[in-house]
Order: C-alpha cells, then sequence, then structure tokens
C-alpha cells in the first residue's frame, strides 16, 4: 500500500539524487507498470515540471533515433538493453549533444558494458538506481563517479533513507559481513493490503526488511 505523501517523498528523493529539474526531458522505453518507469522516472520528472517522451516499446532503430531527435537529457535502461544499443552498428559515429544522464538498474551491470557506455558516450553520466516495490522503489544510488571504481556496488542511501545490514536477530553487522539489507524512509510502504501477518513480518520498528542479502564496504 503506497499512498500519495509515500510518492511525494520518492519524488523528492529521485529528484535530488539525479538532480532532475523543470529542463530535462526523459525518454521512457520500459514497461509504465514497472516502477522502475512510473515511480524513478515518469512521476518525479512530471513532478518537477519536465518532460516525458514515451516509447512504445523498446526498439533499437526507433530507440536510437529518438535518443538522436526527440532531445531527451536522461534515459533509462536494463543492462540488456545498453548491451543492444552498444552492439549496433557506427554506434561510436552517434553524437547525443542533449543526453546528460543514462539511469540503469533492475539487475547487475557487466563491467565491460559500462565501460563501452562511459566510452562512447563520454560526456554522459551514468548512474545506478536499487529499490524494490515495497519503497516506491528507493533505497540506494551509484553515482558516475563511482561506478567503474565500485562496479557491482548499488551505492550510498539516498536521501532522507536510512540503510542498515543485519543478521537474522535484527543486529547490525560488521562492515564487509553479508547481512539482510533493512531499509527505513519516509517511501516506505504502509503494509500489503488486507495481509497483516507478511506486513508485521516485513516491516519492523520502521524498517522495511527487503529480503536481499548485501553489505558495507570499507568507504
Amino acid at each position: 500500500m503506497l499512498n500519495h505523501r509515500k510518492f511525494l517523498a520518492s519524488c523528492e528523493i529521485w529528484s535530488k539524487a539525479m538532480d532532475i529539474t523543470v529542463n530535462d526531458r526523459m525518454l521512457v522505453s520500459t514497461p509504465l507498470f514497472h516502477g522502475a518507469a512510473a515511480h524513478v522516472f515518469v512521476v518525479p520528472v512530471t513532478y518537477k515540471g519536465g518532460t516525458i517522451i514515451i516509447e512504445e516499446t523498446f526498439s533499437t532503430d526507433k530507440t536510437l533515433k529518438l535518443l538522436k531527435d526527440a532531445r531527451p537529457t536522461m534515459f533509462f535502461g536494463v543492462p540488456a538493453m545498453y548491451t543492444i544499443i552498444l552492439n549496433l552498428p557506427h554506434i561510436k559515429e552517434i553524437e547525443l549533444p542533449t543526453l546528460r544522464l543514462f539511469g540503469y538498474g533492475a539487475a547487475p551491470m557487466p563491467y565491460e558494458i559500462l565501460k563501452k557506455l562511459k566510452e562512447t558516450f563520454p560526456s554522459v553520466k551514468v548512474q545506478n538506481l536499487y529499490g524494490q516495490t515495497e519503497n516506491v522503489p528507493a533505497t540506494s544510488t551509484l553515482k558516475d563517479h563511482l561506478a567503474l571504481e565500485k562496479i557491482g556496488s548499488v551505492g550510498e542511501p539516498l536521501p532522507q533513507t536510512q540503510i542498515r545490514v543485519v543478521d537474522m536477530f535484527g543486529r547490525s553487522v560488521p562492515v564487509g559481513q553479508v547481512g539482510e539489507m533493512v531499509v527505513k524512509g519516509p517511501q516506505v510502504m504502509k503494509g500489503y493490503l488486507k495481509n497483516k501477518e507478511e506486513t508485521n513480518r516485513t516491516i519492523k520498528e520502521g524498517w522495511l526488511y527487503s529480503g536481499d542479502l548485501g553489505k558495507f564496504d570499507e568507504d
């Protein structure tokens, strides 16, 4: 259950994390029923007064043409989409003068693909986005300056967001030790509809137990 206040919090969080402004133009090629497209990009960009360019479905030729002709400043794709785009003939000859940000998530991004993306479009920043439906997906982000140095990482906590890594008893574990990631913030869901038992198992003292394993590194 996600109310308007949760969505508003997510808009504020992602707007700050990606420096979204009224001048941004977001090209959406992923399904609008998915949290990443809808709640990480479409709603925050709309909230800031920006423009949404909706492509019915991802298509290499059509998507590349829109990246050139529709003058977007932002684009989101899963790793497989970037792999397909980067393997197109003459991709290194393509210029995207208005684009400022490539967002990616939903699956691990291979180092070689990310490196090739940055080499092919050196003026465009990259940013990993991590979250889940239960927190309008907004947990953490890995920004451009750490993208290759911290490959495989989901980055640092988002604004207004706390993250802990805990053991089976809910106690924080030391740096470097794997545990369950738990999240707290204004974007965390109210609960599961008509399922108090599962809600109580997932949210404890305001912390969302993500079910994902993770660890903090020394940084």
